[in-house]
């Protein structure tokens, strides 16, 4: 009878001994989870800074372009002033010939950089877009990661609790026996 009962504590410390090993792992893989976790959440705000620092360059970047075009702009006006100017000292009919090719001359280049400049526009406007958008994905994608880890934890948690159940049921059996 002893004998019997030193083999029921032998198993009971055996199988406590297991539980207690099944609780550790699943506390390292739990802890393990949240390093990845942070890990993931540190390279996100990481990226999600650059993109910032990136589209704050590109807008950076298009004020100075503006101002670039602008003062273009006003050089060309000032030319153009100047040089209608020098040709109304000149014989009238050449004056009107040569004011009404310098004309047209000048609203082809102009328009021909605001063109230019709208394209370029354009073209930051989307690269801008792209960004943000990217940006946004990856906040929804950091989002579904999160819930989805939040998820297996209470998957996790649930488990430990029906095998601490299933654990009282057969320790309530085992006594119920003995």
């Amino acid at each position: 009878n002893d004998k019997a009962l030193e083999r029921k504590r032998l198993a009971k410390e055996k199988e406590a001994a297991e539980q207690a090993r099944l609780f550790e792992i699943q506390n390292q893989m739990y802890e393990h989870q949240e390093s990845l976790r942070r890990a993931a959440e540190e390279e996100r705000l990481r990226k999600l800074k650059n993109a910032e620092r990136q589209g704050q360059a590109l807008a950076d970047d298009n004020a100075v372009f503006e101002a670039k075009v602008h003062q273009r702009f006003l050089d060309a006006r000032d030319k153009a002033e100047r040089l209608a100017a020098e040709e109304a000292q000149r014989q009238a009919e050449k004056r009107r010939k040569a004011d009404e090719d310098f004309k047209k001359s000048l609203v082809q280049q102009l328009a021909y950089e605001e063109g230019i400049r709208q394209r370029e526009l354009q073209e930051k406007r989307e690269i801008a877009a792209r960004y943000r958008r990217d940006a946004e994905q990856f906040e929804a994608d950091k989002r579904k990661e999160k819930e989805d880890a939040a998820r297996k934890r209470k998957e996790a948690a649930a488990m430990l609790a029906r095998q601490i159940e299933v654990k009282r049921m057969i320790d309530g059996g085992a006594a119920m026996t003995a």
